[in-house]
């Protein structure tokens, strides 16, 4: 098994201590959670506990909020999926989006517990024959690999648009990448600490100011544009950063070797993913309903345009 993710002894004890909670009373709120999922006959299977915590963060400790989260996640991912064709990491398109980009989790945590994700293109060229229903995919499906195996208190982005060029843009799908917000915010609810662009052009700009409107004002505030890598190591330690960056971490191309290595490790479990369904006619409650995402319809608001 490939070890990608730094390995902290006390991680578990300082992220409880953010919410009031000891790491004994965290471990208590993940089983309960647990016992729960074994009591609904409807959902699709029972998290195992890292997946568990995971949740329990991103609702701030809250074992109700956790469990409405987690139905809401087994009942709309599938119509997610639905939307996309032949999106399964072992097909050549799907493989395609990690030769021509860089969408990476790095191994190590900041000092204040925040896992930081570089985006960068990797080969412009390549980029150009993506779609952006496999790139979305391809996120959907590393999320299997963070839940499992990462624990972080919150997410940082990095937005490297070096290589970004206007041909890019035609590859841009507005209302699937709104779906893709909400998709997120709505079931995961994932706590963003920092987002930083780097080598910003006057055109990424423009399609920054376009998707602003659907990052929404809390995640807009917490853009920052950084004029050099020098700038970006004063915000973010060195020893976390990769090596392209100015940092002391492995390379960009290393660490995605290492991450395509992970995605084979995981091939069953996405095949589990991709067939998952929610027993409808077991929910012992129903859901409320949501002005984006629907439950009782057809899902007619999760089509694309």
């Amino acid at each position: 098994m490939v070890q990608f993710y730094e390995v902290y002894d006390d991680l578990e004890e300082k992220i409880a201590q953010n919410f009031g909670r000891t790491k004994e009373m965290f471990d208590d709120d993940c089983k309960t959670v647990q016992e729960w999922m074994k009591s609904q006959p409807h959902l699709p299977e029972i998290m195992d506990l890292n997946c568990i915590k995971n949740y329990l963060i991103y609702n701030k400790c809250s074992v109700e909020i956790t469990k409405q989260k987690i139905d809401l996640y087994y009942t709309v991912l599938p119509k997610m999926l639905s939307l996309f064709d032949n999106v399964n990491p072992r097909l050549p398109n799907m493989r395609k989006v990690m030769d021509a980009l860089y969408f990476l989790p790095l191994p190590k945590l900041t000092p204040d517990l925040s896992r930081v994700y570089i985006y960068k293109i990797r080969d412009p060229k390549l980029s150009l024959e993506l779609s952006a229903y496999d790139t979305s995919a391809h996120i959907i499906f590393y999320g299997e690999i963070h839940h499992h195996e990462s624990l972080q208190l919150s997410h940082t982005f990095i937005l490297d648009c070096s290589n970004f060029a206007p041909e890019h843009f035609k590859n841009f799908v507005p209302s699937l990448f709104q779906k893709m917000m909400v998709f997120y915010k709505k079931t995961l609810k994932l706590r963003v600490k920092n987002v930083y662009v780097v080598n910003l052009s006057a055109f990424a700009f423009k399609v920054f100011e376009m998707c602003k409107v659907f990052l929404g004002s809390k995640i807009v505030k917490k853009v920052c544009f950084c004029d050099n890598l020098v700038e970006l190591c004063d915000k973010i330690p060195k020893n976390v950063l990769p090596v392209d960056f100015g940092g002391e971490e492995k390379s960009l191309e290393e660490i995605n070797d290492l991450l395509k290595l992970k995605y084979l490790e995981y091939q069953d479990r996405f095949d589990q993913v991709e067939a998952m369904k929610v027993a409808k006619n077991l929910r012992p409650y129903k859901l409320d309903n949501d002005d984006f995402l629907g439950f009782y319809g057809n899902f007619k608001k999760l089509e694309l345009d």
